[in-house]
């Protein structure tokens, strides 16, 4: 069994900033207040600063989980006993003076794989649903060193990861600060450190083309996908399916961003073939990791006009694959830009 003993008032302070942990944290071999009282409760509180401008907590209405994992013990005397299953975990570094960034590479970064796989860990679950910004736990294992990791998060527009540390309960105002009563504080609390990104989902045209024509050809049919976000257009081309045989066809469109509203219109038939249904499909909303369809059908409606995009005359393709719309008296009408027929399933 490795371990560590740290000796009363050659502290280590470790200066990390509100957001990420209260004051500072120094840990500490801590004979200097006396003993620590096995018998007194210790509580550790994670929480929400209440200036927190983050989108995690101006926009998250979930539930966030931080699970806290005891990865040392510390005894009455000060002594630190490396816990089962955390034995590479060097303590040493916290007699060296380090930086956040250095206890983050040696410990944290070791702790946290290793503890991933175990069960043996006390769940903090902040609410915030109800309006929740900090919950508290009794630690039923007593004095020690923990390591607190904020489980990923998601809502209908953000993926939310989080900042790993570890903490020392009980702690004292001369751990947290370097200065001032090193008489102990069984009440720990520390605030949580959030990082959002974009999520995405897929978007899927589906085409059920119920007759087909074989004397004229490939059937090209044209969609016009528009999305907008937050009162701003962050996706406008044109999409083409084409057909050999009547059936169903599913063109994908990936990566738009969670939250977009979509409209897709179906431009362009041919002379040929017409809507069976809706040529609009509007109000969809992409989710998250998912894909959300729009379903178009169509029929052959008994003229012998061959083509595909150019039949009418209503679009032309340049080189750069833009497609120049034109009304059905010749006028242009709108330039977009044309996807290559790619992603099918």
């Amino acid at each position: 069994m490795k371990k560590a003993v740290f000796k009363s008032k050659g502290l280590i302070g470790i200066i990390l900033g509100a957001l990420l942990i209260i004051g500072c944290l120094q840990i500490t071999g801590l004979k200097a207040a006396g003993r620590i009282n096995p018998n007194t409760p210790i509580t550790i509180t994670a929480k929400i600063a209440e200036n927190d401008q983050s989108i995690f907590a101006q926009e998250f209405d979930g539930k966030l989980q931080i699970r806290l994992y005891k990865i040392a013990d510390i005894g009455e005397t000060g002594k630190a006993t490396i816990e089962a299953g955390f034995e590479d975990i060097d303590l040493s570094i916290l007699d060296q003076n380090p930086s956040p960034e250095d206890i983050i590479d040696n410990i944290v970064a070791v702790a946290e794989p290793i503890a991933k796989d175990m069960e043996d860990y006390i769940t903090i679950e902040i609410n915030r649903e109800d309006g929740e910004s900090e919950k508290t736990v009794t630690m039923p294992d007593g004095a020690g060193i923990y390591l607190y990791v904020p489980q990923p998060a998601a809502d209908r527009r953000y993926t939310y990861t989080f900042t790993s540390y570890i903490l020392y309960a009980p702690t004292s105002t001369y751990i947290m600060t370097g200065q001032g009563s090193d008489q102990w504080q069984y009440d720990v609390e520390f605030t949580i450190k959030s990082e959002a990104e974009q999520a995405y989902g897929d978007l899927a045209i589906t085409k059920t083309l119920d007759t087909f024509n074989k004397s004229l050809g490939k059937a090209s049919f044209v969609y016009k996908v528009t999305a907008t976000l937050d009162n701003e257009v962050v996706l406008n081309n044109v999409y083409s399916i084409d057909f050999d045989k009547a059936g169903s066809k599913t063109r994908i469109i990936k990566d738009l961003p969670a939250s977009a509203v979509v409209t897709v219109e179906e431009i362009y038939t041919g002379a040929s073939y017409e809507a069976v249904g809706n040529e609009i499909v509007s109000g969809l909303v992409i989710k998250p990791g998912d894909t959300v369809t729009a379903n178009f059908e169509n029929d052959y409606n008994g003229n012998l006009i061959s083509g595909g995009i150019s039949a009418e005359n209503q679009f032309t393709v340049d080189e750069n694959g833009n497609i120049i719309w034109t009304d059905k008296d010749g006028n242009p009408k709108e330039q977009l830009h044309m996807e290559p027929a790619e992603t099918f399933r």
